[in-house]
């Protein structure tokens, strides 16, 4: 008798182990999947050939505000894409706008008024070195739509259509 409970007791502790297991999977899987369907990836493309030395530059677009969840402040770098192109891609929730700008970090060594200089002539307007990292160049996107943030500075914005 004894030996039928134990078994029947253990028989029940493994099948709720793997039960648990397996809806934690499913429900993970789920998410994701909701995570995946309730967004859009929006791509930012950089004209950099206009720039002759790229050394020791990274350029990198910050995620700073989300109309839904308000400041995410998430960096991503840009990367030579299959088509060549200099780009960085930004999951954001879909039907939601975002604020987002970029920069370019640079060497202690190189001069900030020369990198500035360069910014402008790329075509990208109004450079300023601003808080946050003090080897950071911040610029807007030309033709982009602007909006300003809470602290007053100018960011790009992504409006959905």
């Amino acid at each position: 008798m004894i030996q039928i409970m134990s078994e029947t007791i253990i028989c029940g502790i493994i099948s709720g182990l793997v039960t648990g297991i397996v809806l934690s999977i499913i429900l993970w899987c789920w998410n994701r999947w909701i995570r995946y369907v309730n967004t859009e990836v929006f791509t930012i493309v950089l004209d950099i050939s206009q720039l002759e030395d790229t050394h020791g530059l990274k350029f990198g677009a910050l995620y700073a505000y989300d109309d839904k969840e308000g400041p995410i402040n998430r960096v991503y770098w840009f990367k030579t894409n299959r088509k060549g192109e200099f780009s960085v891609s930004i999951r954001h929730l879909r039907n939601i706008g975002f604020q987002y700008k970029c920069f370019v970090d640079f060497e202690p060594s190189q001069r900030t008024d020369v990198l500035m200089e360069i910014v402008l002539k790329a075509g990208y307007e109004k450079p300023r070195i601003g808080s946050g990292k003090s080897n950071r160049i911040w610029f807007i996107l030309q033709g982009k739509p602007v909006a300003k943030d809470v602290n007053g500075h100018e960011n790009n914005r992504y409006n959905p259509e």
